[in-house]
């Protein structure tokens, strides 16, 4: 904690024993008269802000370069944190015992506050209704895509399809490779995606054939879902061979009759496509369309799934 960091809370825990001396807190529901800034401050010191990573991860060989944690909050851990913060002001024993006294309920508010935290740094709306008292859990990822993608999102799910996300508490990159996600909630699905404007026209790589190109195909209505990926009986991408002009891959410029005729082929074969209907500009964009990279981690059986893979 820096100097101007300590300053700031020795005059918000000033403010914390006054509001103290005024009250002996409401009896009825265990909450105390405490300022809204003193509560806001200690729900962000329940979220790790201003916690020196040393804290985080003491060792350097705990994250290496291009590794992923999962891990949970531990509460006794982040009390403790509470706990030290709300005595930095004292200055007797009498301030002492109106801490030791009230600590929990103000505990308990700044538990309440942390759903609040994320929305009000991000000048958005407060969320209508937040799990308390739930495991707080987290990711950390130290990786080049973090310096590479800075707006990569994550977003975790209560079940792994995907149908129920789990309140996101705090996203944050704590330096320029490393990423710390806050959850409230166990996830049992985590996405990492590339920044949405990272949509473009694209071709993969055939790892087999160094020079050679392919698309994954997708759906175009009816048998198969407009813009989902089509995979043959092994999960595997079913595709269509990329063609260059005059043959010479070297130049990078596609042939786009010879691409969209092997796009239609292929499409056809799958029973993806009517032959001879007429294959538009908005069927060779939909089929070109490379999204952005998405990658999927299952915490708990240590599953992960294709991004812009032709194999799973």
């Amino acid at each position: 904690m820096t100097t101007s960091s300590h300053s700031g809370a020795t005059e918000l825990l000033k403010m914390y024993q006054q509001a103290l001396a005024r009250t002996d807190g409401d009896k009825e529901n265990g909450l105390l008269d405490i300022p809204d800034d003193i509560v806001a401050w200690l729900a962000e010191l329940c979220l790790l802000y201003g916690v020196p990573f040393e804290y985080l991860v003491p060792d350097a060989a705990m994250l290496p370069p291009e590794s992923i944690r999962f891990f949970y909050m531990d509460q006794n851990w982040t009390d403790c944190a509470v706990n030290g913060a709300v005595n930095i002001a004292l200055g007797s024993s009498q301030d002492y015992a109106q801490v030791l006294r009230t600590f929990e309920r103000l505990a308990q508010q700044a538990a309440l506050a942390v759903g609040n935290v994320r929305p009000k740094l991000r000048r958005k709306a407060l969320p209508p209704t937040l799990q308390v008292g739930g495991t707080v859990t987290g990711v950390l990822l130290r990786s080049a895509a973090v310096t590479g993608w800075p707006g990569m999102e994550v977003n975790a799910f209560f079940d792994v399809l995907g149908t129920r996300p789990v309140p996101l508490l705090r996203l944050d990159r704590l330096s320029d490779n490393v990423l710390l996600a806050l959850f409230n909630g166990v996830p049992q699905l985590v996405n990492f995606s590339e920044p949405p404007e990272g949509l473009h026209f694209g071709v993969i790589g055939v790892p087999a054939e160094p020079g050679a190109y392919q698309i994954a195909l997708r759906g175009l209505g009816g048998a198969f879902p407009a813009g989902k990926q089509i995979n043959d009986s092994h999960g595997d991408a079913c595709t269509s061979p990329i063609a260059f002009r005059g043959g010479d891959r070297a130049s990078g410029v596609l042939d786009i009759v010879k691409c969209k005729d092997a796009m239609v082929d292929k499409l056809v074969g799958l029973g993806a496509w009517q032959a001879g209907a007429a294959f538009t500009s908005s069927q060779f964009a939909v089929e070109m369309v490379k999204g952005a990279g998405l990658q999927q981690f299952e915490p708990a059986t240590g599953k992960i799934c294709n991004g812009n893979l032709v194999k799973a």
